[in-house]
C-alpha cells in the first residue's frame, strides 16, 4: 500500500465554535494510492455500512491491487457480498456497453 502524497483525516471530537462531531469517537483515515493495496482486511467489531451493525463473526476480505477479490464470514459477510455484486453488475451494465463477439465478452466504457 502506497500512501505517498496522501493526507490523513481525523475526527477527534475536539471542536471549535460552529463545528460539530459525533459523540465519543476518535477516528483517523487516509486513502492509499489507487491500485497499490494488496493484503487481507479483517473487520471484527461493527460495520454501519448497509445497516450490518455489530458483527456476530468477523468479515475477512482479500484485497489485490486495490480491489476486494474475496469476502468471507457469516451471514453479514453475505449481505456485503451480495450488495457488492449488485453494485458491480449495475456499474457494468449502466455505465458501460456490453460487446459480445464470437468467443469474446467484454465491457467498454460508454
Amino acid at each position: 500500500m502506497n500512501i505517498e502524497g496522501r493526507h490523513g483525516n481525523s475526527l477527534t471530537r475536539i471542536v471549535r465554535p460552529s463545528q460539530f462531531s459525533p459523540i465519543p469517537i476518535i477516528e483517523s483515515n487516509f486513502s492509499p494510492v489507487e491500485g497499490t493495496t494488496t493484503g487481507n482486511l479483517v473487520v471484527d467489531a461493527s460495520m454501519p455500512y448497509l445497516n450490518i451493525g455489530l458483527l456476530e463473526e468477523p468479515i475477512h476480505m482479500k484485497i489485490k491491487e486495490g480491489y476486494i477479490t474475496e469476502i468471507k464470514g457469516g451471514y453479514q459477510a453475505e449481505i456485503l457480498k451480495k450488495f457488492s455484486l449488485l453494485k458491480m453488475i449495475k456499474t457494468l451494465f449502466l455505465d458501460n456497453e456490453l460487446i459480445i463477439k464470437k468467443g469474446e465478452l467484454r465491457f467498454v466504457k460508454s
